[in-house]
Order: C-alpha cells, then structure tokens, then sequence
C-alpha cells in the first residue's frame, strides 16, 4: 500500500508564536490515526490544517499522492474531499435525520441518495430515526448521525475533532468502538483529535503523541504503551511509576539495570545509550503482586481507590519511590501498613533516560 494521507516537516505558526513544528507522519489507507495529547499542544490546529482550514508556515501535506499544503499552496477544503465530525455534532436542527445525512449528496440521483442514506442507517442500527428531528435523539445518537452525514459523500478522508467530549463516559467508549467498526466498514482513512487516551486505544491503529506542538512518538497503542520513548510517553499513556536505577557490569562483563525493586539485564547498546543520572525503569501496575512472604519488597501503602474486585494502590518503597499497583480486593489493609511485594521485571521492561 501507498500512504494516503503524508505530513512532513510540517510547522504552523501564528504571527511570532510557533503552534506545531517539525511535525511528519503517514497514514496508510483505511488507517485511522489519531492526535493525542493534553490540551494546547497543537491537536486541533494540526487538524485544521490537515482539512485545509490553516496553511502550514513550513513543510508539505499530501492526500492521495497529491500536494494539498505547503507555505505556497492551500487547496481549499471542499477540494480535498474532507469529511469532519465535530464534538457539537453541528446536524442542521430544521432538518430531519434523513435530510441532514443527504446534506452532502445532491450532486447524486435522488435514489441513489435515498439507498445511501438508509444504507447507512442500517450500519449505524438508527434506521426507524429516518423521519425524526436532532433533538428527538440522544447525543450519542446524534453523533452517530453526524458521523453518518461526514461518510456519505465517501470523502478522501474523515477528521474527528473530539467528538466524544460531550458525552458521559460508558458511552463514550462505547460509541468509540462503534464509530471504528462503521469507518473500518466504509474502508475510510480516518485521524480522530483526543486528550482521552482510552479513547485512542479503543479507536485507532497509529497513534501520534503531541506535547508542546511536536511530536513525541509515533505508532500502536501497543507500542505506545509496552515501549515509550521518553519520560512524557510513559507519564501521559497508562498508569506506572518510573523507578531510579543504576548500570553496573557482573562478572561475566555483562550490564546490568539496578533498582530497589529488582534487577534487570540490558544489552550494551541500552547501555551506551543511558545515564547512570538519568536512567529509569517503568513498571506498571499489572506487574506487582503481593507476595506471601516477607522475603518480598516491603512497602508501605499510601493510599487505595476500589476499583471492583481490584484496589488502585500507591505504594512507597523504603527509599521514598512511589509505586502504582492493581492488586486483589481481598485483605487490602488500611494505608499506612506494611505490605510485601514483588515486581516481575521481563526483558521487555522499557528503560528510559
């Protein structure tokens, strides 16, 4: 496959201040990519200009092969074939469903609108919705409308700006997993803008993680998740505590992680490549466990939140190092009390420095 959507080196710029920079990244198509970070770091900007609303101060944009951005070109949105769903969902009120989906279909016979319309009612489960008004429907209901209106025309490509920001939040993963099955379904590549990270997870296949206007990774949740290259990756995505440690070499002249929790081999590349000031272990809360012997870690615990059959636990080490577990429901004492643990260390255990 050829990329589908290309962004390279691209920055934006409002008179003096700098909203993005050095920002480059492919989508393949069908892929749905998604913008993730905290807000004002440049998400929504991004996006606008990726649908023709901003031209970029440096770099190039391409849709479909074809130059669509530059500092010297700026194809308007219209001829870009750019779907967009907002989080104010934005469906005409005066309008009912059928006709707020047909919005965008008048160039078509109007058979081949009405069978698009209900085909997509149909993938969508709101087809008894056909005749009602937008305000006869539930948001989530509503952003499946709006989210139907955007795919109808079967643009280049769909943008979502946040578009489960208004919604509570069972809801909204849920909706996140429809809204992926009905893009894969139209075979359509996608970018969808969030701060929510469950959101990313539950719908995109590449991921690009934004703070400060530039890009700090790029790629799956999983790799996003299981191997963050900076502090801020392994901060922003999941829970986990970040765990001092040292280099030292064994015996055999093998390097070697060291940290209060346990010991971790490394290969000398890793090594070369850290500081001993400055390297860190992650480890998440799936990897404590409570230990049934006191030749475990002894800790102490701050503080728990119930989780269901699980406590979200804080716990601090006797070197004053924070640590996030999940650990069982049942005899989980008060905060303040002593606990024994170990903490599984897997090859795979990302360092970061």
């Amino acid at each position: 496959m050829s990329a589908h959507l290309v962004l390279q080196d691209i920055a934006i710029r409002y008179a003096t201040k700098t909203i993005v920079e050095n920002i480059s990244f492919a989508l393949e198509e069908g892929e749905i990519g998604c913008l993730l970070g905290p807000s004002g770091c440049g998400k929504t900007t991004l996006l606008r200009t990726i649908a023709g609303f901003e031209r970029p101060a440096s770099g190039m944009i391409a849709l479909r092969g074809n130059e669509v951005a530059s500092p010297s070109l700026l194809v308007p949105p219209e001829k870009r074939r750019v779907g967009m769903v907002f989080q104010d969902y934005a469906l005409f009120p005066h309008l009912t469903i059928e006709q707020n989906i047909k919005f965008g279909l008048n160039k078509q016979s109007k058979s081949k609108q009405q069978q698009r319309v209900d085909e997509l009612l149909s993938l969508i489960d709101l087809p008894h919705t056909k005749k009602r008004y937008p305000h006869q429907l539930s948001g989530g209901q509503q952003q499946r409308i709006a989210l139907a209106r955007a795919l109808a025309p079967k643009p280049d490509i769909l943008l979502l700006d946040e578009p489960f920001s208004n919604l509570d939040v069972e809801l909204r993963e849920h909706l996140a997993h429809d809204v992926r099955r009905l893009i894969k379904t139209e075979k359509v590549t996608a970018i969808l803008v969030t701060h929510d990270q469950q959101e990313a997870f539950a719908t995109s296949d590449k991921i690009a993680l934004l703070n400060e206007g530039k890009l700090v990774q790029w790629g799956s949740a999983s790799e996003l998740y299981d191997q963050p290259n900076s502090i801020f990756s392994a901060k922003f995505i999941g829970q986990g505590a970040l765990i001092k440690s040292v280099i030292k070499k064994d015996n055999d002249g093998i390097s070697n992680l060291h940290t209060e929790v346990g010991n971790l081999g490394i290969s000398e590349k890793v090594a070369q490549n850290i500081s001993n000031d400055s390297a860190k272990l992650l480890i998440r809360p799936d990897q404590i466990s409570l230990s049934n012997s006191e030749s475990g870690i002894c800790v102490t615990l701050i503080s728990k939140s119930f989780r269901g059959g699980h406590y979200l636990c804080a716990l601090e080490t006797n070197n004053k190092q924070l640590l996030t577990a999940l650990l069982p429901a049942q005899n989980i004492p008060s905060p303040g009390a002593q606990l024994y643990v170990t903490v599984s260390l897997p090859s795979t255990t990302p360092v970061i420095s």
